[in-house]
């Protein structure tokens, strides 16, 4: 009967089978919660393709809206220089984004007379780089800048 007592517990095997299934998971886990740059970009990337186009809308209904670049990020006015509401609120680029304007001013008036500010900006995290376009009939494309 003492020799039965003596099989019980866990052989090393069995053990090491658990602390390594334990090690992928958490490994998964971690993996999952960091953020991934083309996603934080792409996010970023139709977020402000949406904010051109809503001013670019709103321009076209009689509210003129100015974009002002920052090196950190954005910000919209209108002519009495009011953000207005949260949407158009002054905004700052994700950690690792970074953005440039081509052909424009630092200040850009979105919306001239029948047709909106033919924009094209550039917005990258590491190696990743999207392209953000809004045409003159105020639509606003993403596009990969390779």
């Amino acid at each position: 009967m003492s020799s039965r007592l003596a099989e019980h517990g866990f052989t090393l095997l069995e053990v090491l089978v658990v602390v390594a299934m334990i090690a992928v998971l958490a490994t998964s886990v971690s993996l999952a919660m960091a953020p991934n740059p083309a996603r934080v970009l792409d996010d970023e990337a139709w977020r402000f393709a949406r904010v051109l186009e809503a001013a670019a809308e709103v321009g076209e209904a009689g509210r003129a809206w100015t974009l002002e670049w920052r090196a950190d990020g954005y910000a919209l006015a209108d002519a009495s220089g009011a953000s207005g509401d949260k949407l158009f609120a002054p905004h700052s680029w994700p950690e690792g984004v970074a953005g440039s304007v081509a052909g424009v001013a630092q200040k850009t008036t979105l919306w001239r007379g029948d047709r909106a500010a033919e924009l094209h900006v550039t917005l990258s995290a590491g190696e990743f780089t999207r392209a953000v376009t809004l045409s003159p009939l105020g639509l606003a494309t993403v596009e990969d800048a390779r």
